[in-house]
């Protein structure tokens, strides 16, 4: 009995010990006056508790000019400690030219589109425009490709003319038929430049198009044919429609007349979900014609805007945005993380006021913090979620100065129901335990996306993507184990089990 009691114990402290990592919810901001900092992207790693970001760096002089700017990796863990930082000012003989967007002063400091998507597995694309410093001439685009560190693996230069350096690199996309599409925007014509690279980032096709309600966010839906969402806000702002392979307008959408913007798309299987604000946050899930099959309104806050959903398993959504405080509520704007149900009522909310000691917003001394700007899920099922702190420093005379600020709530936020963390515990199963040589499991190991073998002393001493099979564990020495697997939702399992 005394041994059992042992082993169980045993058990127990090794998953607790694997999820103590991921038991931390934090609020982080830069706090630094001497750089302009922004996180632009976000991706929880996969496989680890760990969160990267991508984002930019500007020190400014004592005027408004820039004199200095470059995009940045960071790496965070679950408790909002940063693990390491890469700032990407020069590759070889060129330097990197990062442009935030957009760049008009009419919009809001928010980060419309993207620059950077992860590939497979934890590797990354970052794209910007160069200037050849040997040449002195500054018609380059450069691809560099990262591992999860950060670290430039590869990296690539594609010549473009004056003109078309210009403009600002809107989005880029991994397309479905391997593709990588590189969205170059003229925002004063709304000229729109369409670039297809293939898998060795040579062009293969370019196509131009004037779309004059611009392109907020966009979503591949069928082959080359994509979802937008405007651009524009004003009167007519909350539009969303879908353009064909050569960049037709195939239908457009308006359900509001009144200023607001939708801003985000999710496509799951024929279904269209879209977020945004009018006079109150809303979510529309329409079909692939843009015919609205629901309406979920949100009116908790007298002022709120959502900029990103997520979607659970059960059909939840998660809604990250900011809510702007009554007039004389110094809190300003908070950051803020809505929960609906599948019928769209709202479960439960957060805020997240970060008070500054730099400074504050203007003469009455709101603390503003907007945010928001992209939501992920976390592996122990919490939200991250970012945005910035907007303050005018008090000790470089009064100049406007912004602040990147990370989210993460809470482990657990995205729960299910008994019944259905059940219902996928039981997908698949060990087959054999104890193990002799070959470790197996039944059920649908498809959905595997990574698995790590740990022994009692919290050492890995197995890990793999995918399964392809039964696992060769014969060099282990026989005792006690513990198999962990990550699935296609980033749920974890875990088995024990005896090797002999």
């Amino acid at each position: 009995m005394e041994i059992l009691a042992r082993y169980f114990s045993s058990i127990a402290f090794m998953l607790t010990s694997l999820w103590v990592s991921g038991q931390c919810s934090f609020q982080y901001i830069s706090n630094d006056t001497f750089f302009q900092d922004y996180i632009e992207f976000i991706y929880p790693e996969i496989g680890a508790d760990k969160i990267q970001t991508i984002g930019s760096r500007f020190i400014r002089s004592f005027t408004d000019d820039t004199t200095f700017n470059a995009p940045i990796f960071q790496t965070f863990d679950y408790c909002g400690s940063i693990l390491n930082k890469v700032v990407y000012q020069n590759v070889d003989r060129y330097k990197l030219i990062h442009n935030r967007i957009p760049k008009s002063s009419t919009y809001l400091s928010e980060p419309i589109g993207n620059s950077a998507i992860r590939l497979q597995a934890n590797e990354f694309l970052l794209v910007d425009k160069a200037f050849d410093t040997i040449t002195n001439v500054d018609n380059y685009l450069i691809f560099l490709k990262l591992d999860e560190e950060g670290k430039i693996k590869h990296w690539y230069t594609f010549p473009v003319t004056l003109d078309e350096l210009s403009l600002t690199i809107k989005h880029v996309l991994e397309l479905k038929d391997g593709r990588i599409l590189v969205i170059l925007w003229d925002y004063l014509t709304d000229n729109y430049s369409f670039y297809y690279f293939d898998k060795n980032y040579h062009l293969n096709e370019l196509r131009q198009s004037v779309l004059t309600r611009g392109i907020r966010a966009i979503k591949e839906i069928g082959c080359n044919e994509f979802i937008c969402t405007s651009l524009k806000s004003d009167s007519s702002g909350f539009q969303f429609y879908r353009i064909d392979s050569i960049n037709q307008v195939e239908w457009m959408m308006s359900p509001y007349r009144s200023y607001g913007s939708a801003r985000d798309i999710l496509i799951k299987e024929d279904k269209i979900y879209i977020v945004g604000s009018v006079n109150f946050g809303v979510v529309l899930i329409c079909n692939q014609d843009g015919n609205i099959i629901k309406e979920y309104r949100i009116d908790t806050f007298p002022d709120q805007r959502f900029y990103s959903l997520l979607l659970t398993t059960n059909d939840d959504i998660f809604l990250s945005g900011y809510i702007t405080h009554l007039n004389s509520d110094k809190r300003g704007e908070d950051v803020a993380v809505f929960h609906l149900d599948s019928t769209g009522k709202v479960v439960e909310y957060k805020l997240y006021d970060f008070r500054n000691s730099s400074g504050t917003t203007g003469y009455q001394g709101f603390y503003t913090d907007y945010g928001g700007f992209g939501i992920a899920k976390a592996n122990d099922r919490g939200i991250i979620t970012f945005g910035m702190s907007k303050y005018y420093r008090t000790r470089s005379g009064g100049l406007p100065h912004e602040d990147a600020l990370l989210i993460k709530t809470e482990p657990g936020i995205i729960s299910k129901t008994k019944n259905q963390f059940q219902s996928e515990a039981f997908k698949y199963n060990l087959l054999n335990n104890p193990v002799d040589e070959y470790m197996n499991l039944t059920g649908d190991t498809d959905l595997i996306e990574h698995f790590m073998v740990y022994n009692l002393n919290l050492d890995e001493v197995y890990s793999a993507r995918k399964w392809s099979g039964p696992v060769n564990v014969g060099n282990l020495i026989s005792g006690i184990y513990i198999l962990k697997t990550i699935d296609k939702n980033n749920n974890y399992h875990f088995f024990k089990f005896i090797k002999i």
